[in-house]
């Protein structure tokens, strides 16, 4: 399989704070996240998670957001398979005193990621944003 995951740490004073993951994922696969809402579950919180309200599927808890987008792969991709692109952003500080302020700054910047990250998929016709 050539589907991997690449991703980057935002660190503030030598300190990990947010790291961003985007992964492909096969839609409707019974074994591993292929929605926020179960990629948030991967990350064992109890909180039920929310939905973001923007352009891009995205769903939010009090520790980051997921963010999700179809893209139909090219017909020779060996990986033709996996049409779902996934964007994990977490902390390892959750914004758990304001549940509303997590929602809105953690959504957005699931958003913010997403739309620089579609610009450089390479859907073919007949597929882009979920939402």
């Amino acid at each position: 399989m050539h589907v991997t995951t690449q991703g980057c740490r935002y660190l503030v004073d030598g300190l990990p704070r947010v790291d961003v993951n985007g992964y492909w994922a096969k839609q409707h696969d019974e074994v591993a996240p292929s929605t926020p809402h179960e990629q948030i579950k991967a990350h064992n919180t109890p909180e039920r998670p929310r939905r973001y309200k923007g352009p891009y599927e995205v769903a939010t808890w009090s520790g980051g957001a997921v963010a999700a987008v179809d893209c139909r792969r090219p017909n020779g991709d060996p990986d033709k398979d996996f049409t779902r692109f996934l964007i994990d952003v977490s902390t390892d500080a959750p914004l758990d005193e304001d549940p509303e302020r997590a929602h809105e700054v953690l959504g957005k910047l699931a958003e913010l990621v997403m739309a620089k990250v579609v610009g450089k998929l390479s859907c073919q016709e007949g597929s882009g944003p979920a939402g």
